[in-house]
């Protein structure tokens, strides 16, 4: 029960990582009409998951709850440089892998706010040396590996640190849309509803066959150049 307590804090909306000011490309499509309804969006999420966020923060939950807990265990001075490094390759391997700037600062952004709080509430997480390592190597945070760090530090399997990823992800955008559209909180909760099954397939796919870390890929190049026209839009309800 406290693991599921703890988890549920962490992909509840009203947990502050900033992701309610950026929408990724969604509100240029909502803005030039071509999202007008519920199933217009569900494809839209359906793109996301798989071409974007499933290849890239997906595998990199998965790999951080993998390699981390043997740095937790403090398994010596050596095997934590390892982990170290690979976590780093990580981290700029995620961010170069988006291919819009403003998809990849919108990254950046939220990964920096979910670590400074994350790091707040479990302190003992030794969330603190990734928050080291990237500002000594100038690297990008990364939500996804903070997620999967603090997931292997509640002691929660891979699996599930992958699938609360992706429903914080969904549970985002899905609260953005809201804004966007004035959509009533009941038609909300159908949506997230309907998007279950996705979520648990995807999840499913990255745990039996992990991509390596070299091999993340975005397919979705039209939502990273709605990311990129965002910025162009007469008005704007988000940052990215």
């Amino acid at each position: 029960m406290m693991s599921f307590l703890q988890v549920a804090q962490l992909v509840d909306s009203a947990f502050p990582t900033g992701a309610f000011s950026h929408s990724f490309g969604l509100e240029t499509y909502v803005q030039e009409e071509r999202i007008r309804t519920i199933p217009d969006f569900l494809a839209w999420m359906e793109g996301y998951i798989q071409g974007t966020v499933s290849p890239i923060e997906g595998t990199g939950a998965y790999w951080s709850a993998i390699w981390v807990p043997a740095y937790l265990q403090q398994s010596g001075k050596q095997e934590q440089e390892k982990i170290k490094s690979k976590l780093l390759d990580l981290s700029r391997r995620m961010t170069g892998t988006r291919l819009a700037r403003e998809s990849r600062e919108g990254a950046s952004k939220i990964g920096k706010r979910y670590l400074h709080t994350v790091q707040a509430v479990y302190p003992e997480s030794l969330l603190g040396d990734y928050a080291a390592w990237i500002k000594h190597e100038r690297g990008d945070a990364n939500a996804a590996i903070v997620h999967g760090w603090i997931c292997a530090f509640l002691q929660l399997t891979p699996h599930m640190a992958v699938l609360s990823f992706l429903y914080q992800t969904v549970n985002s955008m899905l609260q953005n849309l809201i804004r966007m559209w004035s959509l009533g909180q009941t038609d909300g909760q159908k949506i997230m509803t309907a998007l279950f099954p996705l979520l648990e397939r995807e999840a499913a796919a990255i745990t039996a066959e992990p991509l390596l870390p070299s091999e993340m890929y975005t397919a979705n190049v039209m939502q990273e150049i709605a990311a990129m026209r965002h910025e162009s839009l007469y008005s704007r309800l988000f940052m990215s």
